[in-house]
C-alpha cells in the first residue's frame, strides 16, 4: 500500500511541475503582448483559435 502512495505522489508532483511550467509560459506570453502594446483577443477571438488549435490537434494525432 505504501509503494502506491508513493508512486501517486510521484505522478502528482510530475504533473504539478508540468501545469506550473505551462502557467508560467502563458503568462509571459500575455506579459509580452501587453508591453509590446498589441491588442488582447476578444472572447470570439478566443473562441475561434481554441477551436482551429483543438481541430489541428486532433489532425496530427490521429
Amino acid at each position: 500500500m505504501g509503494e502506491i502512495i508513493i508512486i501517486l505522489t510521484v505522478v502528482a508532483v510530475v504533473c504539478a511541475a508540468g501545469w506550473y511550467t505551462r502557467y508560467i509560459s502563458y503568462m509571459a506570453i500575455l506579459y509580452y503582448i501587453g508591453r509590446k502594446g498589441y491588442e488582447f483577443p476578444d472572447e470570439e477571438e478566443i473562441r475561434e483559435c481554441t477551436a482551429c488549435v483543438e481541430k489541428y490537434l486532433w489532425r496530427v494525432r490521429f
